[in-house]
């Protein structure tokens, strides 16, 4: 877990905090640039969660080529949204190196993963889809940017969450 000031910064605050956790016995990391870390997190969780629970399989099987065409646009678009805004996502320049990192590391370190939003589907809860692809395809609407993937993706969670 890390935790920051938003947009960007710490301060003893945050310091105490994130020792406070670690005395709790969870991993937690103070950070001085908490939008970037969020931004790391979003391309995760934009890029696997949804389609995993529309397509009700873990993670690895989304490695298939047809799914990881999906991946690609979903992080294709969520990189465009992120430079709009502002924000640099380190350590990967390109979304070409993000999905290598996701493939290679992300992607095997999870593959059985059970999804938390198919388990919401599954238990008739709304999921966090208005958080992942419908913020990124909301911030790229607000830019003049498309994404249709993501604004896809979103309708589809949405949809499912009401059968």
């Amino acid at each position: 877990m890390k935790i920051g000031r938003f947009p960007s910064g710490t301060d003893d605050a945050v310091e105490r905090l994130a020792a406070l956790i670690r005395d709790a016995g969870i991993r937690a990391e103070a950070t001085a640039d908490i939008r970037t870390d969020i931004w790391g997190k979003t391309l995760y969780t934009c890029a696997l969660n949804p389609l995993g629970a529309l397509m009700n399989v873990p993670y690895g099987v989304l490695a298939d080529p047809h799914a990881w065409a999906v991946v690609t646009a979903i992080v294709e678009e969520a990189y465009r949204v992120a430079e709009a805004e502002g924000v640099a996502l380190p350590p990967w320049e390109t979304p070409a190196a993000y999905l290598e990192y996701l493939r290679t590391a992300q992607l095997p370190a999870t593959a059985a993963h059970h999804l938390s939003m198919l388990q919401d589907i599954a238990g008739g809860r709304k999921t966090e889809i208005d958080f992942m692809n419908g913020a990124v395809a909301a911030l790229a609407e607000r830019h003049g940017i498309g994404a249709p993937y993501n604004t896809c993706i979103a309708e589809l969670i949405r949809f499912r969450e009401r059968l």
